[in-house]
């Protein structure tokens, strides 16, 4: 395993390496819940991190922000328009692009001077827990711009 992950990681991909390991690792786990005792040793166990946790931090400037704004409604653009629709939504409400994508008409409200999107977080009923939609797990209440608005209706 040791072996495999090293490759990886000298070829240049360190966080990829990374992503392998953990998703060995998760399967043993997953594995030794499922069949108990007949795999004992997770091979993955005991090797460490190999790349460190950097945040990107690359935002567009106004003027990429233009060029990108265009290109999306661009003759020739390869993007169907739906998918014009969900980038735009994407760069007015900064929301990423599966909630955007999963954005349900229960969700908004569009009428009056105040229009907004209610993105659900989980929700705790007596017998379960109800996933919401929102990564952070709470509710998120998106004040929406005209243009996102118009966007949505």
């Amino acid at each position: 395993m040791a072996a495999i992950l090293t490759a990886i990681e000298e070829r240049g991909s360190p966080v990829h390496a990374d992503r392998t390991k953990a998703a060995i690792g998760s399967t043993f786990k997953w594995t030794r819940k499922r069949w108990p005792g007949q795999y004992p040793n997770d091979p993955t166990q005991g090797l460490g991190k190999r790349s460190s946790d950097t945040r990107r931090t690359r935002t567009l400037d106004g003027k990429e922000l233009s060029k990108l704004w265009h290109a999306i409604d661009a003759d020739g653009s390869p993007l169907a328009q739906p998918m014009r629709i969900i980038i735009k939504l994407a760069l007015l409400t900064g929301k990423r692009r599966t909630e955007v994508a999963g954005a349900r008409v229960s969700e908004l409200q569009l009428d009056g001077d105040a229009p907004t999107w209610t993105i659900p977080g989980d929700t705790k009923t007596r017998k379960a827990v109800i996933k919401g939609r929102s990564k952070s797990t709470n509710e998120q209440v998106v004040q929406l711009s005209r243009q996102a608005a118009e966007l949505f209706a």
